[in-house]
């Protein structure tokens, strides 16, 4: 998974620096446009229709862009509740593994205890 988005953010870095070239390439386009409809006599309806098609471009345009990143983003979710997960499991096995711990060390103190405690009997009746 971690491979795969390494993979995914280098393209959607080189997809979104692509698609900042185009919108440029576009805005020259419409100001060129303006420009044609700026001047005495200029034709309105093929503005109209050559605006319109760079504005369809342009929302193609993002639309795509869009799309990679709903799915890369998708992907970066994943990883994140994936590690989320593996690092309570993580902790789960931990708490375990201390409680073990925890109660082999509870045993011991209480074997020590008791060890004591026969010893001393042990000490007082062979005093007698």
């Amino acid at each position: 998974m971690v491979n795969l988005i390494l993979e995914e953010e280098e393209e959607m870095i080189a997809a979104h620096k692509q698609h900042v070239d185009e919108i440029v390439e576009m805005v020259k386009q419409e100001m060129q446009l303006l420009q044609e409809v700026d001047k005495q006599g200029s034709d309105v309806e093929a503005y109209a229709a050559s605006l319109d098609s760079t504005l369809a471009r342009k929302m193609e345009a993002i639309a795509a862009l869009r799309d990679k990143l709903t799915g890369f983003r998708t992907h970066l979710q994943q990883e994140k509740d994936l590690s989320k997960k593996f690092f309570e499991q993580q902790n789960e096995i931990n708490d375990v593994f201390d409680l073990r711990d925890a109660a082999g060390k509870e045993k011991k103190v209480a074997d020590n205890e008791e060890a004591q405690m026969l010893t001393s009997d042990l000490d007082i009746h062979m005093s007698n």
